[in-house]
């Protein structure tokens, strides 16, 4: 990239400054929380009732949502590329080539991983297709994540899709099982699969769920129901108490209602935080636009580190 000068350094930091810190509040946490992101593939707003008043195939996350802070999201992009370094490294796509496939992906980055290791965090990405797919490991690795745990570190071959990789099921089961092993406090990132085309559903599980106006609805609606089953195993754990839960999509799906085909609706997703028995995470009325950008500092607020942090968001 060549190096571009339209403002002076002075006045183009009064316009937006990326360097953010962040002062602990007065009730910041007594033990460190631990940190679980979901990053559902493809879970546009359209297909979760709660926030589209339409037909829901999201029944699980309905109801999660209703114990949670929600908001009706912004993507910063189209496509997985795009939206995992914005979540995790507050780092949108300003060129024509995504971060992961541009000439810096093995730059040295900030973001979510790297912050939390400096605070005595064991980290962990987790994502079940093959690994190497869209260069995830290399950016997780990049990124600060001390393990990544892919299809090469699942153990039980039989249970790959056929396509991309691990039935999202058998894989949030896989890792809350690793989750358990781990020291507290942890930062554990999972990317979702299933809900990805061609839109596959167990053969154990046909006719199961409903069939939508798009074949990625009964896929959605799969995926759900593994998330219910990945909460119900968590529940049961010393960890879960003490975690913040944070739940999004990498992008959208295609749009089925007009509404979801325009060019807000086919950015629009969930942004959704939830802490068991935290008080602070509730439900309230506001519309500010919020983007996945804005993951990555809104955690660090939450968990009251005061370290500096470069962020787009």
């Amino acid at each position: 990239l060549n190096e571009l000068s339209y403002y002076s350094e002075e006045r183009a930091i009064e316009i937006f400054d990326p360097i953010k810190s962040y002062t602990s509040f007065n009730n910041v946490h007594e033990k460190q929380k631990n940190v679980v992101l979901l990053i559902l593939e493809s879970f546009s707003s359209e297909h979760i009732g709660s926030l589209s008043g339409k037909r829901s195939f999201t029944p699980f996350l309905d109801s999660l949502f209703e114990q949670g802070l929600v908001f009706k999201g912004i993507a910063n992009g189209k496509r997985s590329i795009e939206g995992i370094p914005t979540i995790l490294s507050s780092l949108p796509t300003y060129t024509t080539e995504s971060f992961l496939n541009g000439p810096y992906a093995m730059n040295q980055i900030e973001g979510l991983a790297k912050t939390l290791s400096t605070e005595g965090y064991e980290t962990a990405f987790f994502h079940g297709g093959r690994n190497g797919t869209m260069n995830f490991d290399a950016y997780a690795k990049s990124a600060g994540f001390e393990s990544y745990f892919g299809m090469n570190e699942y153990p039980y071959k039989e249970d790959y899709d056929g396509h991309w990789g691990i039935w999202d099921e058998e894989f949030l089961i896989f890792t809350e099982n690793k989750l358990n092993s781990f020291k507290e406090p942890f930062l554990a990132t999972v990317f979702t699969l299933s809900s990805h085309h061609p839109y596959k559903v167990p053969k154990k599980y046909l006719g199961k769920y409903p069939n939508g106006k798009h074949a990625i609805q009964q896929s959605i609606a799969y995926t759900d129901d593994a998330l219910k089953s990945f909460f119900e195993a968590a529940k049961k754990e010393e960890w879960f108490s003490n975690t913040l839960f944070v739940i999004t999509a990498d992008h959208t799906s295609e749009g089925v209602s007009p509404m979801y085909r325009n060019s807000l609706g086919q950015l629009s997703i969930p942004i959704a935080f939830y802490s068991p028995n935290d008080s602070l995470i509730k439900t309230y009325a506001d519309r500010s636009p919020v983007q996945q950008a804005d993951i990555f500092p809104s955690i660090v607020h939450y968990l009251g580190i005061e370290d500096q942090i470069i962020s787009f968001g």
